[in-house]
């Protein structure tokens, strides 16, 4: 994770221990071991699915962030 726009946003790496079907769609598979976005402080990604469902959300948690 790493502080950019002075706090405002994050860009945030992600490290999977198995590779993971970044895609919805059945007949497209997409397998990830790695992802990369930018969050904003309130850990919301400005992509969205077609649904409008943000591309990623994290929370920080007090041990780290989930």
């Amino acid at each position: 994770m790493r502080e950019v726009a002075g706090g405002a946003a994050f860009d945030v790496t992600i490290r999977f221990d198995e590779a993971v079907d970044v895609v919805e769609f059945e007949s497209f598979p997409n397998l990830r071991t790695q992802v990369q976005i930018t969050v904003s402080a309130a850990g919301v990604s400005a992509f969205r699915t077609s649904d409008g469902v943000p591309h990623m959300v994290v929370e920080r948690k007090s041990t780290g962030i989930v």
